[in-house]
């Protein structure tokens, strides 16, 4: 797939199959995280947590169940296949920057793999409180976690963007 094919077609899918994704398929999802640019090349302060033990992740989706509206929702959406990814904070914000460029090569990778995917963050706020259960992640105790990709099959077929019309304000100095 080309650069421009995977743009149009990388959406976010909050419906997955109950079917996980092979093995040859999250290798190349966590390649193209490794890929990702990093301030000062300081890949050293990136970890990621791929969980896809269903007892775990059934876990993580009752515990860290947000209220949207007054409703619980599962913040996995049912994604068999869960990467946490987690940051040495220092005193620059940009390990935000990093993680965000980390889970988006991934969100690429995973869309040129015909698989859907979710970039998610709400939900971290309500890991990060949980020691316990940050803990049996097996997350190293110098990193916190800042995002996550839940990636899985698609259980419908998802739109491409429009790639005529543009979303984000523009203006140019000429």
């Amino acid at each position: 797939m080309e650069t421009k094919e995977a743009l149009r077609k990388r959406r976010s899918c909050r419906h997955f199959l109950n079917k996980q994704i092979a093995k040859t398929d999250l290798q190349q999802i966590i390649w193209a995280g490794n890929t990702a640019p990093v301030g000062m090349g300081k890949y050293q302060n990136i970890h990621l947590t791929v969980v896809q033990n269903t007892e775990m992740l059934a876990r993580l989706s009752s515990e860290c169940a947000e209220t949207w509206n007054g409703q619980r929702f599962d913040p996995r959406y049912g994604a068999p296949t869960l990467i946490l990814v987690s940051a040495v904070l220092e005193k620059e914000p940009t390990a935000y920057a990093n993680v965000a460029c980390v889970v988006e090569n991934m969100h690429l990778m995973a869309t040129d793999l015909g698989l859907g995917s979710i970039y998610l963050w709400g939900f971290i706020k309500y890991l990060k409180q949980n020691e316990k259960l940050k803990c049996d992640l097996s997350i190293p105790s110098e990193f916190e976690p800042l995002s996550a990709l839940a990636v899985g099959y698609a259980a419908k077929p998802m739109k491409e963007h429009d790639s005529k019309k543009l979303k984000i304000g523009i203006n140019f100095i000429d």
